[in-house]
């Protein structure tokens, strides 16, 4: 009895510190079907559902717009690459699938002004090229007469493989079986009144859905269909939104990007965009490799590079690409750049094309120029496991027992430390703000992603859980432009690395397990010895 009562226990205490079951979310801010009901084979053939290579589970959803492209959330996709995951379309039963048809992805096309560090940024589409056509029924994509003609509790329809049920922080109950569910479209006005995330709503999105109606995490970048006049018709891509089933959702109006989206189906392959990590100030170049598959000729002309919005430190050193890319041909370009400055940013290969409504074509790199962060930081961090440190301009520096930002930092100037390649696990410090001004700050990321915002005078224990093989930590704090703090800092001490604990009670639980002849029940002792680890955590960690 005992060792089940522990075995339930440490079960409980096992999930509290699972990702799906943590308080210490990314934001209350979802991936945004609640109260719907099974769709019916063979209703949606042109839904696409995006999976890892050869798995059944979706991450996200898609809709086929033409026999090589899919439309979905750029969120979906960001910091992926092609060769990451792949598309299943015409899939109704992920337990059934020999009816369902599995693509590779050959291209991933973002909007140029997606914010991939915003939970809740504007231009939220993205097209995905296929690696080779396919003959399945496409999508109608709405035009913007059929959005304005909508009127509160319009109905509209939206489908997917998320989640069914919300606990208020996650979503959980995800279906093997497509779902659908019919939502009421809710005006602007009315929907910028229903949460203060949704006032500064832009015209390239809607809202739609009601209490106990929603989509929910695993959906986005599925569709939501108009019934209009003319026909059902591709109306929006599934956003985000604030709890799952209880504010209505968001989602991207693909009538507003009728441009975007028919510039990026029109046949022109190539890398859109790069992230090229941590990199040093200096020169460098890139190829780039356009392919015209379309059954027209492709204007291509005037390449110029562009670094940070900025002429004149990068230029074209090989251009074989001829003004009018004919049917089927490639053609290549090497841009060359130089960084001067540490600093994040993008550069930028444009080109002019009168094929294309907006008039031209961009490739990007966005990138991240830092520099080593010195012996005596390195001795500092030499606690935790293998890693590199880096800094911008404004190094970090050691300051006795302290690991701190630059001394005497300017207004409207930041000072960013970053711990790349850091292994799976926790990383815990204890942090002290120090500033007279309540807007100085110190953000944390983690890849990529914002973890938290603390301002002034703040001083606490943090603990970042890093669930990649690899993960890269930032610190950037910042002095408000107004600032009139004198030597605002912050800084770390008593820094450190270690396991998950969901991992360490899994090997705890496998040893036991073994050394028990492989019975799975965990000794009396273990269990009183796992339950004092997750005390002695837990209550640091308050």
């Amino acid at each position: 009895m005992k060792h089940n009562i522990l075995s339930a226990v440490i079960g409980t205490l096992l999930l509290s510190s699972s990702p799906l079951m943590a308080s210490g979310t990314d934001s209350d801010i979802t991936a945004r079907i609640i109260g719907g009901e099974k769709a019916q084979p063979n209703d949606w053939p042109y839904m696409a559902a995006l999976t890892r290579i050869n798995k059944n589970t979706s991450f996200c959803g898609g809709s086929l717009i033409s026999e090589r492209y899919v439309l979905t959330a750029a969120h979906c996709v960001v910091g992926k690459a092609p060769s990451d995951f792949e598309v299943l379309l015409s899939a109704y039963d992920m337990d059934q699938l020999s009816s369902a048809t599995r693509v590779k992805v050959k291209q991933i096309y973002l909007h140029a002004d997606y914010q991939k560090n915003n939970h809740s940024s504007p231009h939220d589409i993205a097209v995905l090229e296929l690696i080779k056509p396919v003959t399945i029924k496409t999508a109608e994509l709405d035009d913007e007469a059929d959005v304005d003609s909508l009127i509160y509790g319009s109905n509209m329809t939206t489908i997917g493989f998320g989640y069914r049920q919300h606990n208020g922080k996650q979503g959980y109950d995800k279906p093997t079986v497509l779902h659908q569910v019919i939502l009421p479209f809710v005006p602007m006005p009315q929907c910028k009144q229903v949460h203060s995330s949704f006032e500064k709503l832009g015209d390239g999105v809607f809202c739609a859905g009601e209490t106990g109606k929603d989509t929910c995490q695993g959906d986005s970048g599925g569709p939501i269909f108009s019934h209009g006049n003319s026909g059902q018709k591709l109306a929006g891509i599934v956003s985000w939104g604030v709890e799952c089933g209880v504010n209505p959702g968001v989602y991207t109006k693909v009538s507003h990007y009728h441009h975007w989206i028919q510039d990026h189906i029109k046949g022109l392959s190539y890398r859109q965009h790069k992230d090229l990590g941590i990199v040093r100030i200096g020169a460098d170049s890139q190829a780039f490799t356009f392919t015209n598959q379309s059954n027209n000729a492709i204007e291509l002309k005037n390449p110029k590079v562009l670094i940070d919005g900025r002429e004149g430190l990068g230029y074209i050193s090989t251009n074989n690409c001829p003004e009018q890319l004919a049917a089927g041909a490639k053609c290549d370009i090497i841009a060359n750049y130089t960084l001067l400055t540490h600093r994040q940013g993008r550069i930028v290969l444009e080109l002019e094309s009168s094929s294309f409504t907006e008039g031209k074509v961009s490739a990007w790199l966005d990138y991240d120029a830092l520099q080593d962060a010195g012996q005596e930081v390195a001795n500092y961090l030499r606690v935790l496991p293998e890693h590199k440190a880096h800094t911008n301009s404004h190094k970090w520096l050691v300051d006795g027992d302290y690991l701190r930002s630059e001394n005497g930092l300017s207004k409207n100037q930041n000072s960013e430390l970053v711990l790349e390649n850091l292994p799976r696990g926790e990383l815990s410090f204890i942090y002290s703000i120090h500033s007279d001004d309540k807007y100085d700050s110190l953000t944390i990321y983690v890849n990529g992603k914002r973890k938290e915002t603390l301002y002034n005078q703040a001083t606490g224990y943090q603990t970042l859980e890093l669930h990649n093989a690899h993960n890269t930590v930032r610190f950037d704090y910042n002095r408000w432009e107004y600032s009139k703090g004198h030597d605002s800092h912050v800084r770390l001490s008593d820094i450190d690395h270690r396991k998950l604990t969901g991992d360490l009670i899994n090997e705890i639980l496998i040893e036991q397990a073994k050394n028990s002849g492989g019975g799975g029940s965990i000794g009396f002792g273990a269990g009183l010895g796992l339950l004092a680890l997750m005390w002695m955590r837990r209550s640091r960690q308050q």
